[in-house]
């Protein structure tokens, strides 16, 4: 299968001090990329380590996508997803001007994150 440079997708996380907590994010995306193996699929991170958002977004734009979708790994809309990330995009696209850049919603309260939360608590209380 071809890799579609078409509609690359950026797996967006925080970023942290701590290098195992981006390792960890790192895995993450290339286990999520695995399963969608026609896709380009890259992670980016607002701060603390690279690749920044704006890094991302210049790398993806090489490729002269038409489309390029940003998932925030943020559990809700705080100042990073309404503010941040779209200061991030239009830093990028100043000097790589890409025709549309997609941000999709956090993750929420969905309810796969009660059944993890039940998973944590049930765990904490095993050990």
């Amino acid at each position: 299968m071809a890799l579609n440079h078409d509609w690359p997708v950026i797996i967006l996380f925080h970023g942290s001090r701590n290098p195992e907590a981006n390792t960890k994010a790192r895995v993450l995306v290339k286990r999520f990329a695995a399963q969608m193996p026609t896709r380009r699929v890259e992670v980016a991170f607002l701060c603390q380590t690279n690749p920044l958002l704006t890094d991302a977004i210049k790398n993806l734009a090489a490729d002269n996508p038409r489309r390029i979708t940003i998932v925030p790994a943020f559990l809700f809309k705080g100042t990073h997803v309404t503010n941040d990330i779209a200061a991030s995009v239009s830093e990028a696209k100043k000097e790589f001007p890409v025709q549309k850049v997609v941000v999709a919603d956090p993750i929420g309260a969905c309810p796969e994150l009660i059944d993890i939360l039940q998973q944590r608590l049930k765990d904490s209380e095993i050990g």
